[in-house]
């Protein structure tokens, strides 16, 4: 599957979540999502029915091994499990309104009202800088835990997308991911007013 595929895939799973959200099935999913962080994807079953039951058929592959994609959409998941503990689900999620947002939009909310931007700016710059997609995620989860704790769940991450931006990192197209999340990241997110007054100084 391509990352088209595994963004539509993340999106369905996210969505069937939203709709039970406050049901004992949606709060024993994510608490498993976020049990098997850190342990062999392989070993925990308790969360594949979740995953698979909305993979196409035409995606499952005969070979025991997961798919880069599945993987893609696992982690996604996890990080989607994370971020929605202790928070309301639906603030936990967003849809992006414009092509260019990412996960780079949602950290850089938090930048823009952060009294440590240095420090903040210095572990997004580790994290993009990340050489394996291992490494990513490890620093993916430590951004997302800043972003939940200093952010109080009032900022919102596009999870479908940021599925789609993990497979891209995967299968070798990093710098187009560190590149579109470090220019979202740092924009200046002037509002027009404040462009106008620029310009009149």
């Amino acid at each position: 599957m391509n990352e088209k595929d595994v963004s539509r895939i993340t999106d369905s799973i996210i969505f069937e979540l939203l709709k039970k959200y406050d049901s004992s099935y949606t709060k024993a999913v994510l608490a498993n999502l976020r049990k098997s962080m850190g342990r062999e994807l392989g070993t925990s079953i308790e969360i594949w029915p979740l995953i698979l039951e909305h993979v196409p058929d035409e995606y499952i592959e005969e070979n025991p091994r997961l798919t880069a994609g599945e993987r893609v959409i696992i982690n996604t998941m996890q990080l989607f499990a994370l971020y929605s503990q202790g928070v309301e689900l639906e603030n936990a999620y967003h849809k992006k309104c414009n092509r260019w947002e990412n996960i780079g939009t949602s950290f850089s909310s938090l930048r823009n009202t952060s009294d440590c931007k240095e420090a903040l700016d210095r572990r997004f710059n580790v994290m993009i800088t990340s050489t394996t997609y291992d490494e990513l995620l490890y620093h993916l989860r430590q951004m997302i835990n800043l972003l939940k704790a200093k952010g109080k769940g009032q900022i919102n991450i596009d999870f479908s997308g940021l599925s789609e931006d993990l497979s891209k990192f995967l299968i070798g197209n990093e710098n187009e991911v560190r590149i579109s999340w470090a220019r979202e990241y740092y924009r200046n997110k002037k509002s027009k007013d404040e462009k106008g007054n620029g310009k009149d100084e």
